[in-house]
């Protein structure tokens, strides 16, 4: 049996993939969860344990005081040490980089468990730049962050990340190279609308996704700011997610529709002429991203928001997936769109996500990975 680790949401595209895969590596009844959503109830059943969040400030300090992030507590790790002793665990995978303790104890009772990370960002790197703008609460947090991270790497046999930026970072902070690079990848999607074209004339739908994550925040307010009001006037922007309540009324041009969150946003992309992805902090792959190139639209993005697919995308840069940083770019980009044919859904593009970036190609980076571990 093996142990997954994550305090990701159900709506996180990369750790989706990810336990999807291993459940079908390994099988669904051979992979135990452990689930540190701090939004979680306290749940036990089988094969799964969900903790829950901290009972109050005073619990919160004493993990602080441990060593530990708000995610664990001594307590908590030893509860996972007898999971991994009654149910005979042989390997652990996390998505969480900054619980360095839960590795350390692991590995020093356990050491012939193997312990794989995947780190979705550096947190050495991107606890740094949050560190700048955040409270006291959040340097502390942070903080401690970026030490349990440095535990991890420690006890770690293999740490994964998404993109060569991300390796080029790990060395910086660790002086060594994470042992596998594996792109971010999702599902393919189960409704695509192949033949639906909007004419040069036609008004075009430009979507935006986000969470109320503090760089999408500021890349949308960059773009509203700065492109909106310089471009033509024939589109309908949709803001959708949770960052709706986050900008609320304070985007009044009439060409804006702030959605807020939905229960779906399939029929937002299948909408969709032009995705945008202004982003200029952070780390790891964006999903945002990963779902409009699953959704073969056109894609207008940074550096930041592109990471780890541009190198990849080939003939596509350029064609279907723009990038720049530079407004003027922006602005040029997106006026040259919405005065062009578009295609909703573009073939081309499609044929670079399934063969790089769907989950079909995850569960053959996995099946190699782990087929040279003795589990």
């Amino acid at each position: 049996m093996i142990l997954y680790v994550s305090n990701r949401s159900q709506y996180n595209i990369g750790a989706n993939t990810h336990l999807a895969a291993l459940k079908e590596i390994f099988g669904k009844d051979n992979v135990f969860r452990i689930d540190l959503r701090l939004t979680e109830k306290p749940c036990r059943k089988q094969n799964y344990i969900a903790f829950g969040k901290y009972k109050n400030i005073l619990e919160r300090v004493k993990r602080w005081l441990q060593g530990n992030t708000i995610y664990l507590s001594n307590y908590l790790i030893k509860q996972i040490l007898q999971v991994i002793k009654q149910h005979d665990i042989k390997l652990v995978f996390t998505e969480e980089s900054f619980i360095g303790g839960l590795a350390k104890k692991i590995k020093k009772k356990f050491p012939d468990v193997t312990y794989v990370c995947f780190y979705h960002d550096i947190a050495a790197d991107l606890f740094r730049q949050w560190s700048k703008k955040g409270n006291i609460i959040g340097k502390i947090e942070n903080s401690i962050g970026i030490r349990q991270e440095k535990i991890n790497v420690k006890y770690s046999d293999i740490n994964l990340v998404f993109h060569q930026t991300d390796a080029a970072k790990f060395y910086k902070y660790y002086g060594m190279y994470p042992q596998k690079i594996i792109p971010l990848t999702a599902f393919v999607p189960t409704i695509v609308e192949k033949n639906k074209i909007t004419a040069e004339n036609g008004e075009k739908t430009i979507l935006f996704v986000g969470s109320a994550y503090y760089p999408n925040i500021i890349g949308i307010e960059w773009f509203y700011k700065n492109v909106l009001s310089r471009l033509n006037s024939n589109f309908k922007l949709y803001i959708v997610g949770k960052i709706g309540g986050k900008i609320g009324d304070s985007f009044s041009d009439k060409r804006v529709d702030v959605v807020g969150p939905v229960d779906s946003v399939e029929q937002y992309y299948l909408d969709a002429d032009i995705v945008i992805t202004p982003l200029f902090d952070g780390g790891g792959m964006k999903a945002k991203t990963m779902e409009a190139i699953s959704y073969a639209k056109c894609i207008v993005g940074t550096t930041e928001s592109l990471h780890g697919f541009w190198e990849n995308l080939g003939e596509e840069c350029g064609k279907t997936v723009f990038r720049s940083d530079k407004i003027d770019e922006w602005i040029d980009i997106i006026n040259n769109l919405l005065s062009s044919k578009i295609y909703k859904y573009n073939e081309s593009l499609n044929k670079v996500f399934l063969e790089k970036f769907s989950y079909y190609r995850l569960l053959s980076d996995f099946k190699e990975l782990f087929s040279k571990i003795n589990i």
